[in-house]
């Protein structure tokens, strides 16, 4: 049985892609990524966003791959 998992949003970060601009079918064939992706400012304030969304992920589960808990455990901050 093949499974199937749920295309996420690169825009709206942690929800999935609800096909919100019209003739969109998934992330690859929405409009709005399309523009995010194609401006480098935008661009590069999305990727500053998955990183801090991804640290905030990564500290609520306890992952010892946060360096910044890796650190505070150690007693070097």
């Amino acid at each position: 049985m093949a499974s199937t998992t749920e295309a996420q949003c690169p825009i709206r970060i942690g929800d999935p892609c609800s096909m919100c601009h019209p003739g969109a079918s998934d992330p690859q064939t929405c409009g709005l990524v399309y523009l995010v992706m194609s401006d480098p400012e935008l661009r590069e304030e999305l990727l500053r966003r998955w990183a801090v969304h991804e640290q905030e992920k990564n500290r609520a589960s306890g992952d010892p791959a946060d360096p910044s808990r890796a650190q505070h455990e150690a007693g070097t901050t």
